[in-house]
């Protein structure tokens, strides 16, 4: 019985010292430190500025992360940008919507891949869909507010005909 109890307890303590989760609904992450483990808060909320990248010019994004783990992560994107047209179709506005896959490289480092679309309104009354797709490279520290992102994103335009334009973006953003 003993030798039953010792088993158990080691590998409970085995189990807990490994426990590398972030749980969702409280947004802590469980690493161990020494046999102890250590809640750290994590940030899933992202206000971030793109220049170039999805909605051309430059947009503002709201990002949210689900679904995650010390090494994979999910997260939705919504934004608006736009740029100043001419008087034949007036001034753009922009919606980029994105579903994005992060993976963790090391600490830091991660690698995103997004697939979403841009709802083009011009204020001449013109609509333009886009599918846009992304690669890169995204930069955020655990415990830090600040989110750094490099991609490359190419725009697909499908209404009439299919056009690639290749694209990249730099987004610069606080984490809450």
């Amino acid at each position: 019985m003993k030798k039953l109890s010792f088993v158990i307890i080691l590998f409970l303590s085995f189990t807990i010292s490994n426990a590398q989760v972030i749980t969702p609904k409280t947004n802590f992450l469980l690493k161990p430190s020494n046999y102890i483990v250590q809640a750290v808060e994590y940030k899933t909320k992202t206000i971030y500025l793109e220049i170039a990248g999805a909605a051309g010019i430059g947009s503002i994004n709201y990002e949210s992360q689900f679904n995650f783990t010390i090494k994979n992560k999910w997260a939705y994107r919504i934004g608006l940008g736009g740029f100043p047209g001419d008087q034949n179709t007036g001034t753009t506005f922009i919606i980029p919507i994105g579903l994005h896959y992060i993976s963790n490289i090391a600490k830091a480092h991660n690698i995103d891949m997004s697939l979403g679309h841009n709802i083009s309104i011009t204020t001449k009354g013109q609509f333009h869909p886009q599918l846009t797709v992304s690669a890169g490279y995204r930069f955020e520290k655990l415990n830090s507010p600040l989110f750094l992102r490099l991609s490359y994103t190419p725009l697909i335009s499908y209404l009439y005909d299919l056009q690639y334009q290749h694209w990249a973006g730099l987004s610069i953003g606080y984490r809450f």
